[in-house]
């Protein structure tokens, strides 16, 4: 057992775990991290992708992961208590902004994959070390402030545009979260990316395509809209959202249950119901029959599930 010079928090560094080689078995990387609720070490464990079909990029790829978790649990990665207020009382724009963008990553957690997660701390965890944003307000921090961190990231860190891109939009991303538990309407994140390398990878879609697409979505394929939006508000896998039943989504106690015989990672996870969300779902779903598929042929709720195949063909 480790404690991190830092924080204080003991953890256990992780480790690949390669099943002796076998690439038949999935392989996953291994640590124990802090649980506030228990008050002890608690095991994650971070499955890598059966796409890598050969040992050498397998073992890359977890290593990659093992560098990241130990990165993140060196500067204080732990498991926080759930469901808590940042500051009881305070006004939203008036709480300390780094701890209003941790409080909303922890709410999202659950509805995460362990990669996701990493990814998105590791983000963060650039935010929280830069120095002009200690103590600033959510109300302080506007997008110059932003555009002066991204060019830390550049300058110091020595990120390449691509990178520094990333870490801008997977802070828009966790800021978004907090914007709809608030009300907050300015989101300092949002602004235009950096122009990159070319490249033959996809680039994904500016906001402005974005709201193209959302609009024709919405007129000719609500079905596929309403699809998009359980994958943006709930972080819900596509494949999992296509065996989802009208019986796993708890309108009152505002979540939605994600069995562990569906889930990618094979673990029972809860994605709540954020406000957005609930407008849709209400809309949407006949809540007296809760057997029925959310997506069954037409991506219209039914008796039968849509499978893969026939989505794919959309």
């Amino acid at each position: 057992m480790v404690k991190d010079n830092k924080s204080g928090l003991p953890f256990k560094p992780a480790v690949l775990r390669d099943r002796d080689g076998d690439l038949t078995k999935p392989w996953y990387v291994e640590f124990y991290a802090f649980d506030e609720k228990s008050g002890g070490l608690v095991r994650k464990r971070v499955s890598i992708s059966m796409n890598f079909r050969d040992k050498k990029s397998r073992t890359a790829e977890g290593n990659r992961i093992v560098g990241m978790a130990n990165d993140l649990l060196k500067k204080g990665y732990h498991f926080p208590k759930q469901g808590i207020a940042v500051q009881p009382g305070i006004p939203p724009e008036k709480e300390i902004l780094v701890k209003a963008l941790q409080f909303s990553l922890n709410a999202a957690t659950p509805a995460l994959g362990e990669k996701s997660t990493l990814t998105y701390q590791s983000a963060l965890n650039k935010f929280m070390a830069y120095p002009e944003a200690a103590g600033m307000t959510v109300d302080q921090f506007e997008t110059r402030h932003a555009i002066l961190f991204r060019d830390y990231l550049l300058t110091e860190l020595k990120n390449a545009p691509r990178t520094a891109n990333n870490t801008i939009q997977h802070l828009q991303v966790i800021f978004s979260r907090f914007q709809e538990r608030t009300g907050i309407k300015e989101n300092p994140f949002k602004f235009k990316s950096l122009r990159e390398t070319a490249t033959e990878r996809n680039i994904a879609f500016s906001d402005a395509d974005r709201a193209t697409v959302e609009e024709y979505l919405l007129k000719h394929e609500p079905g596929v809209y309403f699809f998009t939006r359980l994958m943006y508000f709930a972080f819900i896998r596509p494949g999992e959202l296509l065996k989802l039943q009208v019986r796993h989504v708890h309108m009152p106690k505002g979540y939605i249950t994600v069995h562990g015989l569906i889930a990618k990672n094979g673990k029972t996870e809860t994605a709540q119901i954020i406000p957005a969300l609930a407008n849709e779902l209400q809309s949407r779903i006949n809540f007296e029959r809760p057997e029925h598929y959310l997506f069954s042929s037409d991506m219209e709720q039914g008796k039968f599930p849509l499978y893969r195949s026939e989505f794919e063909k959309l």
